[in-house]
């Protein structure tokens, strides 16, 4: 059942830059993430390497500012470090998240489109079997990428809320969201690319 235009789709890898530099791309495989660290700015233009040594000091981790000993101010007062907060941790993702949505929905709406235009175009000589065995496993490979590049960006935001003193468990909401857009996802396809 290979289809060109699923497979344009399908090897259009997903893409993001995490809060502390770090560019993440998934292939069209979903298996391979290839990671990239910020070196410098060149000309307003952030240069990549492969290697997280070489990482721009300017791109560092979000801050681990933890509550600690106090440091003496002045003869009559006491200065602790501000410590990030569970919000500021996510609120640094939001925008990772949000593009990695969008370029979600992107792929699949590009699915359902390919779907409806092969249907006008065969109309009732596409059995149901058919479709549905050709947009099924197209919807398993994009799910594979796209789990995959949620996997990571997880795996960073879980990292910076533990270096910070919380629970991991702070992402929850996150992976919520995830799972109830990937239900939605399937059922728009099972709906739209299917049951035509």
């Amino acid at each position: 059942m290979a289809d060109q235009q699923i497979d344009r789709i399908l090897e259009h890898p997903y893409h993001t830059v995490l809060p502390n530099g770090t560019r993440l791309v998934v292939d069209h495989t979903g298996g391979t993430i290839k990671k990239e660290y910020a070196e410098k700015e060149n000309k307003g233009r952030k240069e990549f390497s492969s290697n997280p040594d070489e990482m721009d000091s300017k791109e560092s981790p979000i801050s681990t500012h933890k509550a600690s000993i106090p440091t003496k101010v002045d003869s009559n007062s006491e200065k602790y470090p501000e410590r990030i907060t569970v919000a500021q941790i996510k609120n640094k993702y939001e925008s990772v998240i949000t593009n990695f949505h969008k370029q979600t929905d992107d792929k699949y709406y590009e699915l359902i489109e390919h779907a409806k235009n092969e249907y006008a175009t065969k109309g009732k000589n596409v059995s149901y079997a058919y479709r549905y065995t050709k947009y099924n496993s197209a919807v398993k490979a994009l799910e594979l990428q796209s789990d995959s590049m949620f996997n990571e960006i997880m795996n960073s935001v879980e990292r910076s809320l533990e270096s910070n003193g919380y629970h991991k468990a702070y992402s929850n909401s996150f992976q919520d969201e995830y799972k109830e857009k990937k239900k939605v996802r399937r059922d728009k396809v099972q709906s739209d690319a299917v049951k035509q």
